[in-house]
């Protein structure tokens, strides 16, 4: 499932980037399961995490690192607990919610002597507001993962998580779903390779082709703009040991028009006026050159919807409104697809 076409890379930037990657490594502790893995055994599972959440919301522009317990009953209905780290991450949201999202940061020691290995570092997708919309959001943007996940064979895994976040100060608290995203090097390491943080403006032909037209069609599928390669904007660039092509890793769909976030807004260089109108950030530069991933997003269709209608932790409503959306986009892949109009589909 990880084996993509290859496109073998000459151009002098992969050659350098090929030269600092040797001095890691690609290998990870085998037979160890991670704590995201012990964490992945149902849709959704229950967590509490307390804290002095007044010192957390107020740590939301520094890098500070707050003490928490994060407590969960396991697949055997055994109550565990665990001595984490919390920290703000983000740039966007930790500046326009009331509630910023997290690093969740395990001890590795306590992870070594439960059994784990050590990849101890997860995000939390959290709600920007506590309400109902901040709920479905958060549920949106869990489905536009799983979404990529039938798509793409390189992605990040997600889980699902209602989250009781309890004030250890008082009495007080409130629960809302979020997203756990696996440990970055867990996500490397499961295909076999390296993340280059600052390999800006990669060519094209320095790329997996089928990988990054397939993240590239997805992301105008989901209307999102919020995005770029050159720039490393909301992905991870990722080198397998045994090619020089690189794979890409999105993340952050909140301001697709699938999700659409109430905080959400097109930029205004791109000529759409919401972001539910699409816009082709990628590669390409033709249809025909789109046309065997094309194929294979007809292909899926009926598991990409059939995936929306089952999830039903999002209202009908709500369902209705993404299956539309996301039939919209097929109408224009069978009309004829528009690359360079933006808002055409």
């Amino acid at each position: 499932m990880k084996n993509r076409p290859r496109i073998i890379c000459l151009s002098a930037i992969c050659i350098f980037t090929i030269f600092i990657f040797n001095s890691f490594t690609f290998q990870d502790k085998e037979g160890e399961k991670s704590i995201f893995e012990h964490l992945s055994f149902d849709e959704v599972i229950k967590v509490e995490i307390e804290t002095d959440i007044d010192s957390l919301l107020n740590t939301k522009r520094s890098e500070e690192e707050l003490p928490a317990t994060f407590s969960y009953k396991d697949e055997k209905g055994k109550k565990r607990s665990w001595n984490v780290e919390l920290q703000v991450r983000g740039k966007f949201r930790r500046r326009v919610c009331p509630f910023p999202p997290l690093f969740v940061n395990f001890s590795k020691k306590e992870l070594e002597a439960a059994g784990f290995n050590d990849h101890n570092d997860l995000k939390l997708v959290t709600h920007c507001v506590d309400n109902e919309v901040g709920d479905e959001n958060v549920l949106r943007e869990y489905l536009t993962y799983k979404l990529y996940q039938i798509l793409s064979p390189t992605h990040y895994r997600v889980q699902l998580v209602k989250v009781k976040y309890s004030d250890d100060n008082s009495s007080t608290g409130f629960t809302r779903y979020g997203i756990l995203m696996e440990d970055e090097d867990e996500m490397r390491g499961r295909y076999a390779s390296k993340v280059c943080d600052d390999c800006y403006s990669t060519p094209k032909d320095s790329f997996q082709s089928a990988c990054v037209n397939t993240h590239d069609l997805f992301q105008y599928m989901i209307g999102n703009t919020d995005w770029s390669t050159p720039m490393l904007r909301n992905m991870k660039l990722l080198q397998p040991k045994d090619s020089a092509a690189f794979m890409l890793v999105p993340y952050d769909f909140d301001f697709s028009g699938l999700v659409k976030a109430p905080y959400a807004s097109p930029d205004g260089t791109l000529g759409i006026k919401t972001v539910r109108e699409r816009v082709f950030l990628g590669f390409a530069e033709s249809v025909e050159e789109l046309q065997p991933t094309i194929k294979i997003f007809q292909e899926q269709k009926p598991n990409l919807l059939n995936c929306i209608k089952k999830f039903k932790l999002l209202p009908s409503e709500s369902r209705q409104d993404i299956q539309e959306y996301i039939e919209s986009f097929y109408r224009c892949l069978d009309e004829g697809l528009d690359l360079k109009t933006p808002g055409k589909c």
